[in-house]
């Protein structure tokens, strides 16, 4: 079960490129999500794991505390946000706090759902992307895309990013 939370801001172009992250909402994965957000000027979808252990209210007001405290980073303004927030429940009481569970292909597969972009980099939140990187890649991006219209080129093509 998942909870979409917050709005969009625009996308600034059709090749425009959203990061879709995962993680649990723990202090420590609050504050790598704020280095990829403070490296990354495009959008970013984030989808979190809530255990049993964890309370939806109280990561609903983590949640908020970070955009009130990160309010500029965020770029939050009365038109959203181009960071967004996918909740994501573990409905299952049989299977206690086991602190091993995090189910990685759902979290992923929220955050890419959910993102802002057709075009989406797929990042773990302890990967913090280069200074400059969103705007490299969607002008690397743009070329290809009308390489690909001039020359009538039908193949899909990945952009290989290194770690």
């Amino acid at each position: 079960h998942y909870d979409k939370k917050g709005t969009h801001s625009p996308v600034s172009s059709k090749y425009d490129i959203s990061i879709a992250t995962m993680m649990s909402p723990s202090d420590a994965m609050f504050s790598r999500l704020l280095e990829m957000i403070n490296r990354w000027s495009g959008p970013i979808s984030v989808s979190l794991f809530i255990n049993n252990a964890a309370s939806t209210k109280d990561v609903e007001l983590s949640i908020r505390q970070f955009k009130e405290e990160n309010a500029i980073a965020l770029d939050l303004n009365d038109s959203g946000s181009r960071v967004s927030f996918h909740l994501v429940t573990d409905l299952d009481t049989n299977r206690g706090v086991d602190v091993n569970m995090f189910p990685r292909n759902l979290l992923r597969n929220v955050a890419v759902d959910n993102a802002m972009t057709d075009y989406v980099l797929v990042l773990d939140v302890d990967f913090a992307p280069s200074i400059g990187a969103h705007e490299n890649l969607k002008r690397h991006l743009e070329e290809i895309e009308r390489e690909r219209l001039e020359s009538s080129d039908t193949k899909k093509y990945a952009l290989v990013v290194p770690a």
